[in-house]
């Protein structure tokens, strides 16, 4: 894969940022419901994240936040008058939601390594369990289909089944085999069950088809049912993965010991698996931590760092794990970043960004003004200061003035970002 550059697309919370507790399964984003949190601290950790991924050589690309308010969600769910208590309900607030920062949840990509045609093959992710995320899809489609140039990317319309995205998937490599794991959740009819599984089989299925996989190129894997009523409602919190590495906890897949067998299977160059245990970890640990929602890549020199939660930080148990990875040499290097304005909604470092392997003439193929060079991020930093309040979003009036402060927050970013006048919200149309 030495012609090929990892570029991360970054999502960003919009000024409307908030812990509304709608996203059920999700314990964080349960258990902070109503929760005071200030959009620029959100905004600004989501910024610094960018920033230290770029110090350490990860191309940068901006998902902008989706316009707020959405008003296919307002024709669904209309708002009251007044302050933002009135709309306390689990509907009232879903049109102002910034559940899109979490770019992990937005698509699935695929680099043309591994498809069948050397083009990239995109499908946005529906997100259709989750009612204020279900719209999501049609801007992101109409936004990659103007940032991307088609004659390297494949932007297909969402599935008709359940899916959720990348936080689903794990990309692995070696010299020798290129592997996607795709991981989904069985529906279940056990009266105890308090969660339900969020990504299907079937959409599963529908993506490997279109994006020309090939049947030695894919696992597809369940996940640990236990896990899902535990809290784990994706993935990528409880398994990560990169290149030839994978680090996943013991109750991350059914049957998982033939699963992991399976991987290595007449390999010239097997992959690395670490597997972490209950004792070592409890699932309960793996959720308020966030470790496995840690990113995990490779640096300007090919070493692997691992950018983790503060909190993993002040976990005794988590720090053991971690040292085990460096002296195992899974890893070479950790940082450790605040991000518990996202956590609180049950959003970890790799949740807000949906990751890729591009060449260079691929990179090329997607317009300048949405990289994230010094000038944008200069930018950013400005902006934020100018239009996210400190305060909690649940402080705001619904007003006519605070819908046009909105409306100059997304004309002025949208304009440096160069996109078009419909992908605001001139026309309504998201």
């Amino acid at each position: 894969m030495n012609n090929y550059i990892h570029v991360n697309f970054n999502g960003f919370p919009s000024p409307s940022y908030f812990c509304g507790g709608l996203s059920h399964g999700n314990r964080a984003s349960m258990a902070n419901k109503f929760q005071k949190i200030s959009p620029k601290q959100a905004a600004e950790q989501v910024l610094n994240k960018i920033n230290i991924e770029r110090q350490l050589g990860i191309t940068q690309v901006l998902i902008p936040p989706h316009p707020r308010p959405s008003y296919l969600l307002m024709n669904d769910f209309p708002l009251k008058g007044g302050n933002i208590e009135n709309n306390q309900t689990v509907y009232g607030l879903q049109c102002f939601s910034s559940a899109h920062m979490w770019a992990a949840n937005s698509a699935t990509f695929h680099d043309s390594a591994i498809t069948g045609d050397n083009m990239v093959h995109i499908t946005p992710a529906n997100c259709s369990l989750t009612l204020h995320r279900q719209y999501e899809h049609k801007w992101t489609k109409d936004y990659l289909d103007y940032i991307l140039n088609s004659d390297c990317f494949k932007v297909h319309n969402p599935t008709q089944y359940p899916d959720e995205g990348a936080a689903n998937t794990i990309r692995l490599w070696t010299r020798n085999q290129q592997l996607v794991l795709f991981v989904y959740g069985k529906a279940t009819r056990h009266k105890q069950d308090r969660f339900k599984a969020r990504q299907s089989k079937s959409s599963i299925q529908t993506i490997i088809k279109r994006h020309r996989l090939s049947a030695d190129q894919y696992r597809i894997i369940e996940q640990n049912k236990q896990a899902i009523q535990a809290g784990v409602f994706h993935n990528d919190v409880i398994a990560m993965g990169h290149a030839d590495r994978l680090i996943l906890h013991e109750h991350a897949f059914e049957d998982q010991s033939d699963v992991l067998q399976s991987l290595n299977i007449l390999r010239k160059d097997p992959f690395k698996v670490y597997q972490i245990s209950s004792r070592e970890c409890p699932v309960s640990t793996a959720i308020e931590t966030y470790f496995f929602n840690s990113q995990l890549f490779q640096t300007h020199d090919g070493l692997f760092h691992l950018m983790a939660p503060i909190e993993c930080k002040y976990n005794p148990s988590i720090q053991d794990i971690i040292n085990r990875l460096i002296q195992e040499a899974v890893i070479d290097s950790v940082n450790y970043i605040e991000y518990n304005a996202s956590m609180m909604n049950g959003g970890g470092p790799a949740c807000s960004r949906l990751k890729t392997l591009l060449t260079m003439d691929q990179l090329t193929g997607i317009r300048p003004s949405v990289f994230v060079t010094d000038k944008l991020a200069n930018f950013l930093s400005e902006w934020i200061q100018k239009f996210y309040s400190k305060d909690s979003f649940f402080d705001t009036q619904i007003s006519i003035n605070y819908l046009k402060h909105l409306e100059e927050c997304y004309r002025q970013l949208y304009s440096i970002l160069e996109l078009p006048q419909q992908l605001t919200n001139i026309n309504k149309n998201y």
